[in-house]
């Protein structure tokens, strides 16, 4: 009973002296946020605010009791404005400002308004994109290797991110191509121990277009004309022609009415033994070969004929 006696009369006790004294008391308001502005003009000296710094004070403030018992964080305006300092990199501790505080409360301790801040240098980096694309067609048709544009990205931001890009890359999986196709994929970085990086990164553009031609294909023979005699003595024993098909690309149309394609002519006047022949092929214009092939071997075996 003497407890709960002396509860109630110290609780009467506060509020006496709270509603009919209201006492002019000191208290600490913690974590109230800070705003920061005019973090852009750092650049221009060749720094940067490191990124994922969290800015908050906590103010010593006083006033009526009335007034500062419902106070709270948000009550209060705080200020960080980068362009008023001469900053380096590195820890450095500037003063914020208030900008709005709450009527009948004043700041005891100004130094409360102190931040530290940690500062680095600005650097861009010219980073080229590979590529990682698997890619199937449908039968018949033959895809070229994929084109990315840009080839290069601009990354730039802090140096402590930015320098350790060791590589930038797309990845895409692409099924049953029979067309052109285009694809706009997200660029993403690893660094030299091979951990993807993509925070705290500005990069420029983010995304890469991804562009894959589809042509039709088709098996064709090989026509290696001869001409002209063997020189007198020798007879022709065989002919081997490497490769005796060919894959051949172009359009649809392009393609669908050649069933051959030709070489040049081999003349056998010229042979005076046994050959191994590089001879170029008649390519028609708008088709291609698979892997450029632009040549094929011919290998002509020939012997000497008896005298009487």
């Amino acid at each position: 009973m003497v407890k709960i006696l002396c509860f109630i009369l110290s609780f009467m006790l506060w509020v006496y002296i709270f509603i009919s004294l209201n006492p002019i008391i000191t208290t600490k308001i913690y974590n109230i946020p800070v705003n920061v502005i005019n973090s852009l003009s750092l650049k221009k000296n060749g720094l940067v605010l490191l990124p994922d710094q969290k800015f908050t004070v906590n103010l010593t403030v006083e006033g009526n009791a009335s007034d500062i018992y419902n106070l709270k964080p948000e009550n209060f305006e705080i200020f960080l404005d980068l362009s008023l300092y001469e900053l380096e990199k590195g820890e450095n501790v500037v003063r914020s400002y208030i900008r709005s505080i709450p009527q009948n409360i004043t700041i005891t301790k100004p130094s409360d308004l102190d931040i530290k801040i940690l500062i680095d240098e600005f650097v861009e980096k010219r980073v080229p994109v590979d590529k990682n694309i698997e890619k199937h067609n449908i039968e018949g048709f033959y895809s070229f290797e994929p084109i990315v544009t840009p080839e290069y990205v601009i990354v730039s931001g802090a140096s402590k991110f930015v320098n350790e890009i060791d590589k930038a890359f797309v990845t895409g999986k692409f099924e049953n191509l029979k067309q052109d196709t285009y694809q706009s994929l997200k660029v993403r970085f690893l660094d030299k121990e091979g951990r993807e990086i993509n925070e705290f990164l500005d990069v420029y553009p983010d995304v890469v277009e991804i562009y894959i031609m589809v042509r039709a294909m088709k098996d064709v023979e090989i026509d290696v004309p001869f001409v002209n005699n063997l020189l007198e003595g020798l007879k022709l024993e065989s002919v081997d022609i490497n490769p005796k098909t060919i894959k051949i690309i172009g359009t649809a149309d392009g393609i669908s009415n050649i069933y051959k394609i030709s070489s040049e002519n081999v003349d056998l006047s010229k042979i005076k033994e046994s050959s191994i022949l590089e001879v170029p092929l008649k390519i028609p214009n708008g088709i291609e070969t698979v892997d450029d092939k632009k040549s094929i071997t011919v290998k002509i075996k020939v012997a000497h004929t008896e005298t009487e």
